[in-house]
């Protein structure tokens, strides 16, 4: 079944850190809002709303966060969820980052509407392996995610446990959402079978925080995936050397 893009409703969730950019970016953008907090800088609030954008402020004052601010991260989300299916043209959503520029938009909501074909959600991509992070490897990608109304709440629901978000929102989200511990390391040639990723074809991202090359990381097939280049692995092989040689020459002093 096809979606058209324009049942699917936009959620910008985060701080308002580059609150110019992104209202100039979005402006023209139709089903979109801001989910933020309301202590974000007033200067930045009345510029958002001054320029048409619906906005979705929480208030976190008291709210336990979780690791990575995990709990907080859900918070905006469902606000900014809950808004958009006031909306009864609504029928899908997609959470994005409030620092990501996908350019051009309309050929990004494109993708994300095609990924979610016969589906109930779609993923950015995936983080697949880090040897230094042996703890955090084979995870979804949470910058941004696409689904039904439903899936959408399910994925994002609040709750305010302090072990939430453990070892890293990613996976913690993915768990939880799955009811399965490490489902996209068990899972993950299913989903790239059933074009569970979004395709970076005919669009990039840029990220005004995190100054992230995501075309970097965009493998011949269209999907991100967040694992070591070449020669980041031949720098961890050199650096486990090093504390080889290290212990090696410490064992010898003291024998």
């Amino acid at each position: 079944m096809s979606i058209a893009t324009e049942h699917i409703g936009t959620v910008i969730q985060g701080p308002t850190i580059f609150y110019k950019e992104i209202v100039a970016h979005y402006k023209d953008v139709p089903n979109v809002v801001w989910s933020t907090w309301e202590d974000e800088p007033a200067e930045h609030i009345a510029y958002i709303r001054a320029a048409g954008m619906p906005l979705v402020l929480q208030d976190k004052k008291g709210l336990e966060p979780g690791h990575h601010n995990t709990n907080l991260q859900c918070l905006s989300t469902y606000g900014g969820i809950e808004f958009l299916s006031g909306n009864p043209a609504i029928t899908h959503i997609l959470k994005i980052r409030a620092d990501f520029l996908p350019n051009p938009f309309p050929v990004f909501l494109e993708q994300c509407a095609k990924s979610l074909e016969h589906k109930e959600m779609a993923y950015m991509g995936y983080v697949w392996y880090y040897p230094q992070k042996m703890q955090q490897r084979y995870y979804l990608v949470d910058f941004l995610n696409a689904g039904t109304l439903a899936a959408m709440k399910r994925f994002w629901r609040p709750d305010f446990n302090a072990n939430n978000g453990f070892p890293n929102p990613e996976k913690w989200l993915e768990n939880r959402y799955y009811h399965s511990e490490n489902y996209l390391e068990k899972n993950y040639k299913k989903l790239v079978k059933q074009g569970a990723f979004i395709v970076f074809k005919g669009f990039a991202i840029k990220s005004l925080k995190l100054h992230i090359d995501f075309g970097r990381r965009i493998f011949k097939d269209g999907i991100y995936r967040d694992q070591p280049t070449l020669k980041e692995r031949w720098q961890h092989v050199q650096k486990l050397t090093e504390i080889v040689f290290k212990r090696i020459i410490t064992l010898n002093k003291g024998a």
